[in-house]
C-alpha cells in the first residue's frame, strides 16, 4: 500500500495501459513533472500490453539506470525533448516513489478514487472515438486534460464551459508532443486550479450532465439517424415497449 502525504496531488489515468494510449510518454514525464511540482504522484488505473514497459521504466527510475531507461524509450519510438529527459537522473527515484499502478478496479473503488484527484490524464497518440473513461472521471470532478483531437477534442469543449478562459487551453495536449506539453502544462494548471477545486469539480459534473447524459446522447444519435434517412419517416422516440409505451411510427410502416 503506497502512502503519500496528504497535500498530494494526484493526476490519474484510467484505461487500457497501451503504447497508442500515450501511457509510457506520460511516465516517462514524471520526473520532471515533480521537477516542476513536487507534490505531484500519478496513478495508472488498467492492464493492458505495455505495462511490463511501464513497470520497467518505474525499476529504471529508481535504480537511475540510463541505459535501461534509454532503451525502453528507443524500443517504443519515443523521444524525449531535453528538458524531459535531463529530469531523470535527479528526480528518477522520486518519480518511482510517486507511482502507483492499481491494475483494473471496481466502480466503486474507481469513483473514490477520481473524486479525489484534481486532474484526470488522457495523452493518447490517436485519435479516439467515445472518451468515455475521462467522462466518468469528469462526472466524479476531475478536470480533464487530453490529447487535443478526436473525441477528446469535444470533451474538452464541453469542460472549458466550466474553466476560465486562461485555464482552459491548458488542458489541450499537443499529440504531436505528448511530453512537452505534459510538463509545460500540468503544473500550471494545478496552480490555477488550486483556489477553486471545489467549484471546478462541481462544474465538470455539470458539464457532464448537460453534454453527456444518456438522455441527450440518445436525442443526437435520432437527429443523426434522421439527417442521415429523412425519408425513413422516423418520430421521436416516446419510450421502450417493454415498459407499455411504442416508439412513434408513421402509418403503414413495419
Amino acid at each position: 500500500m503506497t502512502h503519500w502525504p496528504a497535500e498530494t496531488e494526484a493526476l490519474v489515468y484510467v484505461g487500457r495501459v497501451a503504447e497508442d494510449k500515450g501511457v509510457l510518454e506520460l511516465v516517462a514525464s514524471l520526473p520532471a513533472l515533480l521537477r516542476e511540482r513536487p507534490t505531484l504522484a500519478l496513478v495508472l488505473i488498467g492492464n493492458g500490453s505495455a505495462r511490463e514497459q511501464v513497470e520497467a521504466m518505474v525499476q529504471a527510475m529508481a535504480h537511475q539506470d540510463a541505459p535501461l531507461f534509454d532503451n525502453l524509450l528507443n524500443a517504443s519510438g519515443i523521444s524525449l525533448p531535453p528538458q524531459v529527459r535531463q529530469a531523470f537522473v535527479p528526480h528518477g527515484p522520486s518519480a518511482a516513489q510517486r507511482f502507483m499502478s492499481t491494475g483494473n478496479l471496481e466502480h466503486r473503488q474507481l469513483r473514490h478514487l477520481l473524486s479525489a484527484a484534481p486532474i484526470v490524464v488522457c495523452p493518447s497518440r490517436a485519435p479516439e472515438g467515445f472518451p468515455m473513461a475521462a467522462v466518468e472521471a469528469m462526472a466524479c470532478g476531475s478536470v480533464p486534460v487530453c490529447s487535443d483531437q478526436g473525441g477528446h477534442r469535444d470533451l474538452l469543449d464541453a469542460a472549458a464551459a466550466g474553466l476560465p478562459e486562461n485555464v482552459s487551453p491548458l488542458c489541450r495536449l499537443n499529440p504531436e508532443y505528448v511530453s512537452a506539453s505534459l510538463v509545460s502544462q500540468i503544473p500550471p494548471l494545478l496552480s490555477q486550479l488550486e483556489s477553486g477545486r471545489r467549484v471546478y469539480a462541481s462544474n465538470m459534473r455539470q458539464a457532464v450532465s448537460d453534454q453527456y447524459h444518456w438522455d441527450k446522447l440518445g436525442e443526437r444519435l435520432l437527429q443523426v439517424v434522421q439527417a442521415c434517412a429523412p425519408s425513413a419517416g422516423l418520430l421521436p422516440f416516446q419510450g421502450d415497449p417493454r415498459c407499455g409505451a411504442r416508439p412513434g411510427r408513421q402509418p403503414g410502416l413495419s
